[in-house]
């Protein structure tokens, strides 16, 4: 079976700021936990290079934390949000010559649990379409609509999913829609 091309932004610019302490080097069997998907992603068929978005203050820790065979990753600034993480990482995919039809997986890395198939799943979806592919996850838990702090209404699980990373489109129309996003003033959450 062949392997389909792609380029990915893995996003670890965040602060941890709901857990309260930095949740991408914290230890996880081992490695830190950016590094599962890291690994992941650099052990998948088909990737041609990976940006590494980052804080803008710890390129040098992250840079000197990768694998010896890290040669594919470009260490970037993140922004202070994911979408300016994920414009960071287009950019660099662009200079490093990736053009706008390059399929692109943008993954968190405080997610560790990602797996080869997942990846090759996304990539062969995203090789099929001209959209994006975000996959999804049932939701199990009861949902409830609140106006302030006020209980009023259930919402039907069976009318929602949860978004799952990594998530892919074609390079130049994901940059058109975050920097569309982003000129309308509508926040991007991934």
């Amino acid at each position: 079976m062949t392997s389909v091309s792609f380029a990915a932004i893995l996003v670890a610019a965040g602060h941890s700021s709901r857990m309260g302490s930095d949740k991408l080097w914290a230890d996880l069997w081992g490695r830190p936990t950016w590094r599962w998907s890291l690994d992941t992603l650099l052990a998948a068929p088909g990737l041609a290079r990976l940006a590494l978005a980052v804080p803008a203050d710890a390129v040098g820790r992250f840079t000197d934390a990768l694998p010896a065979d890290a040669g594919r990753c470009l260490v970037v600034p993140g922004g202070d949000a994911r979408a300016d993480s994920v414009i960071a990482g287009l950019w660099a995919l662009t200079g490093a010559g990736h053009d706008d039809e390059t399929i692109v997986l943008v993954h968190d890395a405080a997610r560790p649990a990602l797996s080869g198939d997942l990846v090759r799943a996304v990539a062969t979806a995203a090789d099929r379409t001209d959209g994006a592919v975000v996959p999804v996850v049932p939701v199990v838990d009861s949902l409830k609509r609140v106006r302030g702090e006020r209980v009023v209404g259930p919402i039907e699980r069976e009318e929602v999913v949860a978004a799952q990373t990594p998530q892919a489109a074609r390079l130049g129309a994901l940059r058109a829609a975050i920097e569309e996003a982003h000129a309308w003033g509508r926040p991007i959450t991934d």
